[in-house]
């Protein structure tokens, strides 16, 4: 009889397993209907908002050196946004992607500068890659001379792109060369300033792996920015885990890269309202306005020679 009930008590074991893992798989695949949905909706919604747009706005072909550059550096900043939120996000929660995300942005961004191809034998200086538009900072409730501040939705982690610009600022105020920095100091000099404006969001990360992680992204993410055109379908391909995300960070861009200096805080504001309305989770809406709040304020920030 022991054995018996043993090789039953076996079986329902079996059973009870394989029905929690066909369980735990059809709640996987719900959810990941649930998000395409919510994806499929969200693009929808935007491409409505582009059609809107449009009509009313001129687009403009961007083609001179400078531009070209710029946008390169923007498209560092977005991607570097997108990856330290999702690495903050693993390692801190909610709190790590604000931290991640701000981090990542102003490295790439800086990065990005750093090796950005010139005709000048002399390595890049302050003078001739940058100016900062951003002064007083710290009020929230002002426009802070061309540097975006949403006063209304007040937060850090509405406003990842004035930060983005506020510690580029005082990195290259502090120590110009900066610029010709290696990674490890580059990344301290970052985490420094990003741990005494984030003490809350920055304490619960394992720092060295969110350092080594950037990193490794960085590695492979910054050939492809620098050295290909339409950069953003291929890191689709290198990550498909945040394909959606980088879809709509490619429409954004495209139409974001048309505009005059005048119109791109507009179209920013109108893309950023419609990612906070929508149904998609709060790391890819977080994701998403961080890396459209860094674009519209970077853009504002380098101004880079031809």
């Amino acid at each position: 009889m022991k054995k018996i009930f043993f090789i039953v008590a076996i079986a329902t074991i079996s059973m009870v397993s394989c029905n929690n893992e066909k369980g735990n798989e059809l709640s996987s695949n719900i959810s990941e209907l649930n998000k395409e949905q919510a994806f499929a909706k969200l693009n929808s919604q935007i491409n409505e908002f582009n059609t809107v747009f449009f009509l009313q706005y001129p687009q403009q072909n961007l083609q001179r050196g400078f531009w070209k550059k710029l946008f390169t550096v923007l498209k560092a900043d977005v991607q570097g946004a997108g990856t330290g939120a999702g690495v903050g996000a693993a390692l801190g929660g909610h709190a790590g992607a604000v931290a991640g995300a701000v981090t990542g942005a102003v490295v790439y961004s800086v990065d990005a500068v750093i090796n950005l191809p010139t005709t000048s034998s002399e390595p890049p200086t302050n003078s001739g890659y940058i100016y900062c538009v951003i002064s007083n900072a710290g009020n929230p409730n002002l426009v802070i001379d061309g540097s975006l501040i949403d006063s209304q939705n007040y937060s850090i982690e509405n406003n990842i792109g004035y930060y983005h610009n506020l510690i580029i600022k005082e990195l290259l105020e502090e120590n110009p060369t900066i610029l010709n920095a290696s990674f490890d100091d580059l990344f301290n000099a970052v985490l420094g300033k990003v741990s005494l404006l984030f003490p809350k969001e920055i304490q619960g990360i394992n720092v060295n792996e969110l350092k080594k992680q950037i990193k490794s992204n960085l590695n492979r993410d910054l050939p492809i920015i620098l050295e290909e055109y339409n950069s953003f379908p291929v890191l689709a391909e290198m990550y498909p885990e945040r394909d959606n995300e980088i879809v709509i960070i490619d429409n954004f861009f495209n139409n974001f890269s048309t505009l005059s200096p005048e119109l791109r805080p507009t179209y920013a504001a109108g893309m950023i309202e419609i990612v906070r309305n929508s149904e998609i989770s709060s790391l890819s809406s977080l994701t998403l306005t961080s890396a459209i709040s860094v674009a519209i304020n970077s853009s504002l920030l380098w101004n880079i020679e031809e």
